[in-house]
């Protein structure tokens, strides 16, 4: 069979070239669904099962991988649901799952944050673990995410998402220290993210483990 006539008949824009051709697209329509499951099982469990298999069936019907590798299929999952705090739910699994699935990088040692000097403070930028995110949710979605039940309406919450070494953190944040990381992140120089705040917000990022390496400015 043909490459595209096979991706026409999947898509339903042309007959089937095989008898048998339904039964293999329920056979894909189950494997979508069900990776759409493991990627989000608290969405799920707060949808309940049968809202959950209307949201993602009518997701899979639209939405074909694009690779037979299913680690990336879901990635718009979470417009599919018309609930906003669920799809906020929705939107951190992304990040959790994002992370999980990140490069494996050694996390930078806390002796060397201690060798830097002032002056190199000011002309380097530190560079994030590839499995870090940010997320906001007025929602507070990571309390929903956690608890798999429904949180207080419009409250808002700030939430780390990073895998160091083996396991996915989940990290609710407060305003001063989210806006910290936010800022360095956007590749300001830590002096210039800390501005006038509490020198020991520097202390989450050997905590957490989120800095792979140090980078000059002028190889930005």
């Amino acid at each position: 069979m043909r490459e595209r006539q096979f991706q026409a008949a999947i898509a339903g824009r042309e007959m089937a070239p095989h008898p048998r051709f339904p039964i293999y697209l329920n056979n894909v329509a189950a494997g979508l669904l069900t990776a759409l499951r493991v990627r989000f099982p608290a969405t799920e469990a707060l949808l309940g099962q049968q809202e959950f298999a209307r949201a993602a069936t009518a997701y899979v019907r639209e939405t074909k991988p694009l690779s037979a590798v299913l680690i990336s299929y879901g990635e718009s999952f979470a417009d599919a649901i018309a609930d906003p705090a669920i799809r906020d739910v929705a939107l951190l699994e992304n990040f959790w799952w994002r992370a999980y699935h990140a490069a494996d990088v050694a996390p930078l040692p806390a002796t060397s944050f201690a060798a830097l000097d002032v002056e190199a403070l000011e002309t380097s930028r530190l560079v994030f673990h590839p499995s870090v995110s940010l997320f906001s949710s007025p929602f507070a979605a990571g309390t929903m995410w956690g608890t798999r039940e429904r949180g207080t309406p419009h409250h808002l919450q700030h939430v780390l998402v990073s895998r160091p070494e083996a396991e996915v953190n989940v990290t609710l944040l407060d305003e001063p220290v989210f806006q910290f990381l936010a800022r360095l992140m956007e590749g300001l120089t830590l002096p210039a993210a800390l501005g006038g705040n509490d020198p020991g917000m520097v202390r989450i990022l050997i905590e957490k483990l989120l800095i792979v390496s140090i980078a000059s400015l002028d190889a930005s």
